[in-house]
């Protein structure tokens, strides 16, 4: 089994806690929080980007994990590999996908939605053009487990050249990016959550992973600078994602939508080989043990996350007489503490397995 790294647990868990603050931030109606003048709490939702982040530590994973595991492309190899994909990530998420199905009808299972759940269960609810049902965070997996479909054909390519091939990718994945975005209209995210729109992200982690693999040793790598050019890089980012840019329908408009997620995940991609290949005050407290807590539990975490945040909203948001952005700390802390328990739980029962056997 490969060796967990503790810096990327701790990259884990400012992921699932950064989605789960902007989900509650956005229950409560996304209060403001003005300070000289700035909107303190729309900068704080920049860490809402953590699907962003899970899908290039899964780029990176994936990658370190499937070249040192796989020395040739074969079609038994390629089974057994997705075999081990799917023990790792559906257990947990058929699960979740069921209870979230029940919730939204009452507990009726004669009123559950069976087509709807084999559209998650199957990870093709992406390709539906239609609203969300329930579980509306569900589309990552779909995302991810085509990813997953896809890495040991890239894998292969990346292997005549890695710096050429890789160029070729990202260049093509910016090519279709561009002719995706040409016009914002994408009613049903059917275009957001396509692999072929996210698979710029799964990439930048791949090339953080070579990287760190190849113990590269410039600044870009190994440095406070490399830290300090992917946090502006990954802002950038976050900036062009914004409504004032994304609708635009100019020049500056499109280009935005094109090189959000770019920027963005290249900050991120930055920030994670650097961090794990330099001693740094930011490597020192993504190792912590709180941290680490975190990311070990947190597939279990973003899965839950929802229903429970929403729950503890929802019972609790009418007591809470404080500041509207206050009232969202503290229902955060509330959700974090149920969110673990319940997590553990769930860790126990579907992920726990996966992990005490060989892999």
């Amino acid at each position: 089994m490969t060796q967990r790294i503790d810096a990327l647990d701790g990259f884990r868990a400012v992921a699932v806690l950064g989605v789960l603050w902007a989900h509650i931030w956005m229950f409560l109606g996304n209060p403001s929080l003005i300070i000289f003048k700035l909107n303190v709490a729309a900068g704080i939702s920049f860490f809402g980007t953590g699907v962003d982040l899970f899908f290039v530590i899964s780029g990176f994973c994936m990658y370190l994990m499937y070249v040192t595991k796989n020395k040739a492309f074969t079609i038994g190899s390629y089974f057994q590999y997705l075999k081990k994909r799917w023990l790792r990530i559906a257990p947990t998420f058929y699960f979740a996908a069921f209870i979230y199905g029940l919730y939204e009808v009452n507990f009726s299972l004669s009123k559950f939605s069976w087509n709807y759940w084999f559209k998650l269960i199957l990870f093709v609810r992406n390709l539906f053009d239609e609203k969300t049902e329930y579980g509306p965070h569900f589309w990552s997996l779909g995302t991810e487990w085509h990813f997953y479909l896809l890495l040991p054909f890239i894998i292969a390519f990346l292997s005549r050249s890695f710096k050429a091939s890789a160029t070729i990718i990202l260049l093509l994945c910016l090519a279709i990016r561009f002719i995706f975005w040409i016009h914002p209209n994408d009613a049903f995210s059917i275009i957001n959550y396509s692999i072929f729109n996210r698979l710029i992200e799964f990439m930048m982690g791949v090339i953080a992973a070579r990287l760190y693999l190849n113990n590269s040793s410039g600044w870009y790598c190994r440095s406070y600078w490399g830290i300090v050019v992917g946090i502006l890089l990954a802002g950038v980012g976050r900036v062009l994602m914004t409504v004032g840019f994304h609708y635009r329908e100019d020049s500056l408009g499109i280009a935005a939508r094109v090189f959000d997620l770019p920027l963005l995940t290249m900050g991120y991609a930055l920030l994670i080989v650097n961090t794990l290949s330099h001693p740094s005050i930011v490597k020192s407290f993504l190792e912590t043990k709180f941290m680490s807590l975190i990311g070990k539990y947190s597939y279990s975490m973003y899965l839950w996350h929802w229903i429970i945040s929403g729950i503890v909203v929802n019972q609790l948001r009418d007591l809470l007489t404080i500041s509207p952005f206050i009232n969202v700390n503290a229902l955060f802390v509330l959700s974090v503490i149920v969110l673990l328990l319940v997590s553990f739980i769930s860790y126990i029962l579907f992920e726990g397995f996966y992990f005490l056997t060989k892999n």
